[in-house]
């Protein structure tokens, strides 16, 4: 049993070595990284008590994910503007500074239809969006992340066959799928995640803690 015990556990190391051996040559392989940040699901925390500058935050990711591939092609941060706790003006600089492209995604509001109602000049006008800024009594459809899945099958479409890397900086797991499917694909997935994002981070070729960077 000892000996049992001894061999398996041996067989385990070998695969695990094996495994890291591959993951590390997928790796080398790569050419282009993509960086696609959902700022709804990650923000960049305020300076002070310990965390980075806005600028230094930004290096230091970019620095570190270039070991992911040889260019980083694009380093795009989503957000919705008529949030409050959307990108900051002070913020705006220092990001775009650093190379990074700042795509909004205004969310679209509308009324939900009533099923009783038999005004039809109401009901041609209870899905119309509207653009008040309270979403009492409206159904919000969010963009950030459909606009996020489209930009990344396309990164991947375009640079398949030199070899790319996605990087997607969110905690929300409904990235899963697509990221899933990449992988089958032969894209390299990172994924960079701050709480509460165990089932994204299960998907990854590899999950990095966004402290790490500030």
């Amino acid at each position: 049993e000892r000996d049992d015990s001894v061999t398996m556990g041996t067989l385990q190391e070998s695969i695990k070595t094996i495994n890291e051996q591959v993951q590390q040559q997928r790796k080398c392989e790569r050419n282009k990284v993509g960086i696609f940040w959902d700022w709804e699901n990650i923000e960049i925390p305020k300076p002070g008590n310990g965390n980075a500058s806005v600028p230094a935050l930004l290096k230091n990711m970019r620095t570190d994910l270039l070991d992911y591939g040889k260019e980083i092609k694009q380093s795009r941060i989503y957000h919705d503007s008529s949030k409050a706790h959307s990108i900051v003006k002070h913020h705006r600089r220092s990001i775009a500074n650093q190379g990074w492209e700042i795509v909004d995604c205004p969310c679209v509001k509308f009324r939900p239809r009533e099923k009783d109602s038999k005004d039809t000049k109401d009901k041609d006008t209870k899905d119309k969006p509207t653009e008040e800024d309270s979403t009492e009594g409206l159904n919000v459809k969010e963009v950030v992340d459909k606009k996020i899945i489209v930009d990344i099958m396309e990164f991947a479409y375009d640079h398949y066959e030199e070899g790319a890397t996605v990087v997607i900086i969110s905690n929300d797991a409904d990235y899963g799928y697509m990221l899933s499917h990449l992988q089958n694909k032969g894209i390299y997935v990172v994924v960079v995640y701050s709480a509460n994002a165990d089932e994204l981070t299960q998907v990854g070729d590899e999950s990095l803690d966004f402290s790490h960077f500030i």
